[in-house]
């Protein structure tokens, strides 16, 4: 292995020690902020809050009933199948 190989990988791995230093070093001040922060935090729910929920529920809904009802002929045709029954037009 030729020397100017060997002095670039030390200096290689000197800039990468010096970059760990420096991560290591910004994590640490970042960990003492978030250390040095109250625990708690005073939060106000507003009214539109609730009606956000109460958006998200009925969306839920209704996404199950189109569901529901896309398939609905095919159950349809399913139950009366397994219960033996008649379809329209045969009598």
């Amino acid at each position: 292995m030729p020397i100017r190989d060997v002095i670039n990988s030390s200096v290689a791995c000197k800039d990468g020690l010096l970059a760990m230093r420096k991560l290591f070093g910004l994590s640490s001040f970042a960990l003492l902020l978030l250390l040095l922060l109250p625990a708690t935090a005073a939060a106000y729910i507003d009214p539109g809050a609730g009606s956000i929920l109460l958006q998200g529920v009925l969306g839920a809904i209704a996404i199950a009933a189109t569901v529901v009802a896309g398939y609905w002929r095919s159950l349809r045709r399913f139950i009366a199948r397994a219960a033996g029954g008649r379809r329209r037009g045969d009598g």
